[in-house]
């Protein structure tokens, strides 16, 4: 099972595009908290449902309750590790079961996570494209933390559904240095739906990438 075996030796992937970032109309900035103090999913995910119904209107996307959803997002994706993706990866990896089973499992797992904040294609595209992409599984002593993120809404009129992300993560992995790390990123919503509809955040200087591919497989280059 080729995408299970790549999962194993790295638990990560980086976007291949940073893509150009536009200009702000309606921004909100909030430290983050650390990992230990995160609300539950499904709190999480209760939080952001009651802000809708307090400010839904019928065919305007609600800024606070979008950027509400994408710092939920970001909270999940950027605080690690994430023992719920360690535990279906290690079954996914250990267990004799089919193939089919085991994408259900991973399936279910996004879904759960995911679900209250993304349309079904969605899900569909970050299920395709990967999560958890600064997530190691493998039994490596390391933590990622948010350190705080800005949601900015686009001001253009035909990209008010667009907002710009920009985040501090902090990385520690045994044996190398900690350090904090700028991302980048974009969610785009369905505005019927409210939800996202297409998502990346990454590390566009490739540090964090290059630090977890050394803390994984030892080697000083990750070209090597």
């Amino acid at each position: 099972m080729g995408r299970w075996k790549e999962g194993r030796r790295a638990g990560f992937s980086a976007a291949a595009v940073v893509l150009s970032l536009l200009l702000a109309g309606c921004t909100e900035k909030t430290d983050a908290p650390h990992t230990e103090d995160l609300k539950s999913d499904k709190e999480s995910a209760r939080t952001v449902q009651l802000k809708e119904k307090a400010g839904k209107t019928e065919d305007t996307l609600i800024p606070a309750v979008a950027i509400a959803k994408v710092q939920s997002v970001l909270n999940i994706e950027l605080n690690g590790p994430n023992p719920r993706y360690q535990a279906v990866m290690h079954e996914i990896m250990n267990s004799p079961g089919s193939e089919k089973e085991k994408q259900a499992d991973y399936d279910s797992l996004i879904e759960s996570l995911y679900g209250p904040y993304f349309t079904e294609d969605g899900l569909y595209r970050l299920k395709a494209t990967g999560v958890f992409r600064y997530h190691l599984i493998e039994e490596t002593n390391y933590s990622l933390r948010l350190i705080e993120a800005e949601v900015t809404q686009s001001d253009v009129k035909t990209a008010s559904n667009q907002y710009n992300i920009t985040a501090v993560v902090e990385m520690a992995v045994d044996g190398m240095e900690p350090g904090r790390f700028d991302m980048v990123g974009k969610a785009v919503f369905n505005k019927k739906e409210g939800k996202i509809g297409d998502f990346y955040i990454e590390d566009p200087s490739m540090e964090i990438h290059d630090k977890l591919f050394q803390a994984v497989n030892g080697a000083d280059d990750p070209a090597d």
